[in-house]
């Protein structure tokens, strides 16, 4: 994960109180994308994912309080979309024109996330792993 994508996290106001603090907002969010890059759909998939790569995401971040439950990852990540999305815009000037690539890449259409703002929350992620996704120099990255 690039440092420069952490140091634009790093940013971000954490907007919960601040009994609800005890996984930092650094580690969800840097968890919540690297998981969906990797294609995770929904909170439970992404919880999933960092038990399963807990030792890699500690190479980027803390993680002092291990993995998130899949409810906490729902709620810490910020409520407000306009915030998250804000550090998505951040990473890329002009976001792409070619949203049905939302659709073909994470499948976003078929979404079981409907509750509250976590759709939208969600579709600003998948927004900022489509822009890291295009920014990948090698020939593994996507066409």
């Amino acid at each position: 994960m690039p440092a420069s994508l952490l140091d634009d996290f790093a940013t971000l106001e954490d907007p919960r109180v601040e009994r609800n603090q005890r996984h930092a907002l650094l580690d969800i969010l840097l968890l919540t994308v690297c998981a969906v890059v990797s294609g995770a759909e929904g909170w439970e998939v992404i919880e999933e994912f960092g038990r399963e790569k807990l030792d890699w995401l500690c190479r980027f971040a803390l993680f002092e309080n291990g993995v998130p439950s899949h409810d906490r990852i729902a709620n810490s990540i910020p409520a407000q979309a306009k915030t998250f999305a804000h550090a998505v815009r951040g990473r890329r000037g002009v976001e792409s024109p070619l949203h049905w690539r939302l659709d073909v890449i994470f499948r976003e259409d078929a979404s079981g996330i409907r509750k509250a703002n976590a759709p939208a929350t969600m579709m600003a992620i998948r927004h900022l792993s489509l822009n890291l996704l295009e920014q990948e120099p090698s020939k593994l990255r996507m066409s």
